[in-house]
């Protein structure tokens, strides 16, 4: 239940997906229950997450540096980005 950040992978640990939440258990249950028909649930299997109070600017961070080394993308089952 501790504010976190956390990015979902492919099989090869590629990001596909970065978040934050509030209560990290509950949503990363949710995205484990993700239909396969979603791009979190066709594209993801891995996951990794960082503990932290500053869940908001730490994820416009990671944002930040996908971008950086992607072309200025984000990843590809995000469909908004909270660093723009």
């Amino acid at each position: 239940n501790q504010p976190s950040v956390y990015e979902l992978g492919n099989s090869s640990g590629t990001v596909q997906y970065i978040g934050r939440s509030g209560n990290l258990g509950l949503r990363i249950s949710d995205h484990a229950t993700a239909d396969g028909r979603t791009c979190i649930g066709r594209n993801t299997t891995r996951f990794r997450y960082e503990i932290t109070a500053s869940h908001v600017t730490r994820e416009r961070e990671l944002f930040r540096e996908y971008k950086q080394t992607h072309g200025g993308l984000i990843p590809p089952c995000n469909t908004q980005d909270p660093s723009a």
